[in-house]
């Protein structure tokens, strides 16, 4: 079987670390937990899942096939939408329990030049800060750790994690909620 050059898998380590880091950041539930290129085997949904520490979990895939094997791959309580996160509405996410959204990009734009990474990552971050309110955003990139972070603070976000293993991208999380807000 050759490997699906759209489907990127977040690597194990992120796997043990991401529930954990949000585990800690919220007191109660999250609202929803998202996943913007969530891939086939939607791993990270499963294991945010497991720990039952969002209200919804919903995995966002733009790639039709890829999508669908989600849909396969994932217990019925995890909603797949197969669309562009260009037109994905953050604001139609089910906030049930007033808990805030987290977020989760691992290099969503990968097939694009730099440029248009940073570009579509600025569009896509200030809309989530504008529909969504209160959120963590963890994001794993390998070389745009920087050009994020510059983004993410002028949209009013405090980065309180950065882990950089020497082999893997960096993880960083970043948090915005209503004492943050200037």
């Amino acid at each position: 079987m050759t490997a699906n050059l759209l489907d990127i898998k977040s690597p194990d380590w992120a796997l043990d670390v991401i529930p954990t880091i949000l585990g800690k950041r919220c007191t109660g539930k999250y609202s929803a937990f998202v996943d913007v290129g969530c891939g086939s085997a939607a791993r990270v949904l499963k294991a945010v899942n497991e720990m039952n520490i969002a209200d919804c979990v919903v995995g966002i895939e733009a790639h039709g096939h890829t999508a669908r094997l989600a849909v396969l791959n994932t217990p019925d309580n995890i909603a797949i939408v197969n669309c562009d996160v260009r037109d994905f509405s953050f604001s139609n996410i089910e906030k049930n329990s007033g808990g805030p959204v987290a977020i989760y990009l691992y290099d969503p734009f990968f097939r694009l030049e730099r440029g248009e990474q940073i570009y579509r990552y600025a569009m896509l971050l200030e809309r989530i800060a504008q529909e969504v309110g209160d959120a963590t955003i963890i994001f794993l990139t390998y070389c745009l750790a920087d050009p994020l972070d510059v983004i993410l603070r002028d949209l009013g976000f405090v980065r309180s994690e950065k882990i950089k293993p020497s082999t893997s991208p960096t993880l960083c999380v970043w948090d915005r909620r209503s004492l943050h807000a200037a």
